[in-house]
Parts: C-alpha cells; sequence; structure tokens
C-alpha cells in the first residue's frame, strides 16, 4: 500500500492513473498539511476510485487545539461524515506532551464509524510506546498512525519506528506508518528494517522530488517492487 500526498483534484487523478494506492487530500503542504476546502475535497471524492483520507487541521502552530477548534474539526468532519464518507486524518495532544485521549473519545463518541490515521502528531508526544499502548482501546477507530519515530524522518527515526512495529505486532494495535523524508534512494534501507506493507509518502514520487512536479511513475513501479 503506497500513499501519497495531494492538495487537489488533478494531483489525486495523476496518483491514481499511476499507481498510487491511497491518498492524503490535504491543503498547505509546506505547512505539513491543514483542512482542505469543501468544494476541493466533494470534487476529489466523486472523481476518483482510490481511497482517500481527508485532513482535518485547522492550523500549524501545533497539535493542541482549544474548545473552538476542537468543535470546528467536528464540524468539518460531520459535513463529510453525513454522506457516507468515513476515512479522516487527524491528532490531538495535551500541552504535556501526551495523548489527548478525551477529544479521541469525543471524536469517537460523535462519529462512531470514523476509521482515521493519526497523523504526525504522534511525533510531538514525548512517550510513544506508552501512546500507543493507550490507543489499543480505540483499534477500531484508528487503522494506522503517521509517524517517523518522533525524528525529523524515517532514516533517523528507524530504531523508533521498530520498536513500534513490533509493539504493532505483538498487540495486534493500528498499523504503523512509516512517513517523512521516505524516497527511493532510502526506502530500500527502511524496508529492509521495517518490513512493512504500508508507507507514506510527501515529494518522494514526485519527478525532480518538487511538489510542483506530477508523480514519476517510474519511481512509483521502482516501490512497488521494492515493498513486494
Amino acid at each position: 500500500m503506497i500513499e501519497c500526498i495531494v492538495e487537489n483534484e488533478k494531483d489525486a487523478s495523476e496518483a491514481e492513473m499511476k499507481g498510487i494506492d491511497r491518498v492524503e487530500l490535504v491543503s498547505a503542504i509546506p505547512l505539513d498539511g491543514l483542512t482542505p476546502s469543501y468544494g476541493t475535497i466533494k470534487n476529489v471524492l466523486k472523481k476518483i476510485n482510490i481511497p482517500v483520507q481527508v485532513m482535518i487541521r485547522p492550523h500549524h502552530y501545533s497539535f493542541f487545539y482549544n474548545k473552538s477548534e476542537k468543535e470546528n474539526m467536528k464540524e468539518d468532519i460531520s459535513i463529510f461524515y453525513q454522506s457516507g464518507h468515513r476515512s479522516f486524518v487527524l491528532g490531538a495532544v495535551n500541552q504535556d506532551g501526551t495523548l489527548d485521549r478525551d477529544y479521541l473519545e469525543e471524536i469517537f463518541d460523535c462519529f462512531p464509524q470514523i476509521e482515521i490515521t493519526f497523523h504526525r502528531a504522534f511525533d510531538t508526544i514525548l512517550d510513544q510506546e506508552e501512546a500507543y499502548r493507550s490507543m489499543i482501546m480505540y483499534k477500531k477507530n484508528i487503522k494506522r498512525v503517521l509517524t517517523s519515530g518522533g525524528a525529523p524522518n524515517c532514516v533517523e527515526g528507524i530504531k523508533s519506528l521498530y520498536n513500534l512495529k513490533t509493539l504493532e505486532k505483538e498487540l495486534n494495535g493500528p498499523k504503523i506508518l512509516p512517513g517523512s523524508g521516505l524516497t527511493i534512494d532510502n526506502l530500500r534501507k527502511v524496508h529492509s528494517i521495517l518490513k512493512s506493507d504500508e508507507y507514506h509518502f510527501g515529494k518522494g514520487l514526485r519527478v525532480g522530488q518538487l511538489l510542483t512536479q506530477g508523480f514519476s511513475e517510474e519511481n512509483i513501479k521502482k516501490v512497488k517492487q521494492i515493498i513486494h
């Protein structure tokens, strides 16, 4: 399973055409992704057939949200949840660097069939293994955790990622989705250690690794060869 970030209908259509398995739909990629506009989400969901994970993130300052921001996030989810969309990307932490379990439970109570990727807010949590263990009780709703192991990228965080992957297998918990800084050049080494069946790419699959360029079909094929 190869997941990549897209910002619009054109990106999403090209990703599907060139062999990407799932997309994460965001706005403002340089800010690590914010909630896309209503029109963008609607058009992408209408246009493509591969799974679409919709980012729910109201600002880029941190992963701590006040009461008003949390209500806005719920409203954003509600618009598409009511029309049948269930797949979202979100995350929240407390100011002390712990998992915001209260807000997660509130989300899951309001939207019992929601399926989420807990995004890289996870990389700001002080004790990732403890946080992951606490997610086990929510695995009906938390399907995967996007992380670089608390490091700037997957290569630097490989030891932590390996420990998290070990926990995933031991506890049968949410999938660990390695992401950040993955490229054709480093994926083989990362995969030889993690043996993950899902990877998340930002610009790593684009021509010249530039966000302004389209996707490289050649690189997508190479990734699939490495994983398989």
